[in-house]
């Protein structure tokens, strides 16, 4: 979340001349609720909807999927995305992620007790607790890049990394 798929996936999908999807999008589309509208139904509602978005998107070829940050954390979806193609990890600081987030009150993972969005501390501490629960399969992708630089420069260095 925050990483830049969104962006950067729709640049390499224009560079590939592929389809791009936004999982959230599609997830919007199929369901008719926004993110946060599911994720008040329950965080396992969201995960089902997402999970059956991922499945329709591995079907289809010449396709970039910008997946949500918890996507590839279920079980079975990185195996999923893995034989349906190549998986992409765009990696960022903790920092830049709670720079880049603020106030995102689109963001229902980051929200606190309130139901308000996080800041100062308590985003840095909810970023740095997600991350260390996800990294391990995050790693998993396979490729690694580093996405703090401009998303054009992510884009490019993806596409040499696939071109080999």
């Amino acid at each position: 979340m925050g990483s830049g798929k969104s962006t950067i996936g729709r640049l390499m999908a224009g560079r590939l001349g592929w389809a791009f999807v936004d999982l959230d999008h599609l997830i919007e589309e199929r369901t008719g609720y926004s993110v946060a509208a599911l994720f008040d139904k329950g965080e396992a509602v969201f995960r089902a909807a997402e999970a059956d978005a991922l499945a329709a998107t591995t079907t289809r070829a010449r396709i970039v999927v910008a997946t949500g940050g918890g996507t590839l954390v279920q079980p079975g979806a990185m195996d999923r995305a893995k034989a349906a193609g190549t998986v992409c990890y765009l990696r960022i600081s903790p920092v830049t992620l709670a720079s880049r987030l603020k106030g995102d009150a689109s963001r229902p993972l980051l929200y606190g007790a309130r139901g308000r969005p996080l800041y100062g501390a308590a985003l840095q501490a909810r970023i740095n607790a997600l991350l260390n629960e996800r990294r391990s399969l995050y790693e998993q992708a396979d490729l690694i890049v580093d996405a703090e630089d401009t998303p054009a420069s992510v884009a490019e260095v993806l596409l040499a990394a696939l071109s080999k």
